[in-house]
């Protein structure tokens, strides 16, 4: 528990378990979203999901990693947290009815961005665990990362079952886009 006590240790811990905890879930629903409320064929989901972000991703991590070595961590945080507040709005015009393409185009910029997250992050862990302080034993913060990460994201798991039973009866339309 020694690195708990460097506080920006403990703000790193607590933004990835917040964001494990916010987007753990995605990873079971997005497939019944796009199955159920989306109509999409097993293919299409594939490519969406799976096909697409890949190569998405072998295209943008060296860029994302220039911009950490460039500008920082911080500002790179901020540019893909930017860009990942979009996803949910590319999901809710994909389901709307809205040309495909405009909603494929906002899930991109989510996709794209979170490359950048990942390397941010990882350029941190690295920073905080390689330090040679008294307080900083590397492999003590690498493992209680991981263990608030996995924790949150469990509970996201949770989270999102009660939501979804909660809240499945519910059927909404934005204005517009119908």
């Amino acid at each position: 528990l020694t690195p708990l006590r460097l506080a920006n240790f403990r703000w790193f811990v607590a933004f990835n378990m917040f964001m494990a905890l916010g987007s753990g879930f995605m990873a079971q629903y997005i497939w019944l979203y796009m199955f159920d409320v989306g109509g999409y064929s097993n293919l299409q989901a594939n490519l969406l999901c799976i096909a697409l972000p890949g190569i998405a991703n072998l295209l943008v991590f060296p860029l994302w990693g220039r911009l950490v070595d460039r500008v920082g961590r911080k500002p790179v945080w901020a540019i893909a947290e930017c860009g990942m507040l979009l996803n949910p709005f590319g999901w809710v015009l994909l389901a709307s009815g809205a040309h495909p393409l405009w909603g494929c185009a906002v899930v991109m910029i989510g996709f794209l961005s979170w490359p950048g997250l990942e390397v941010a992050t990882m350029n941190t862990m690295l920073d905080l665990a390689g330090s040679r302080s008294e307080q900083a034993s590397g492999t003590a913060m690498v493992a209680l990362n991981n263990i608030a990460i996995a924790c949150a994201g469990t509970l996201s798991g949770f989270a999102g079952a009660v939501c979804a039973r909660s809240l499945g009866h519910l059927d909404g339309s934005i204005p517009g886009l119908d």
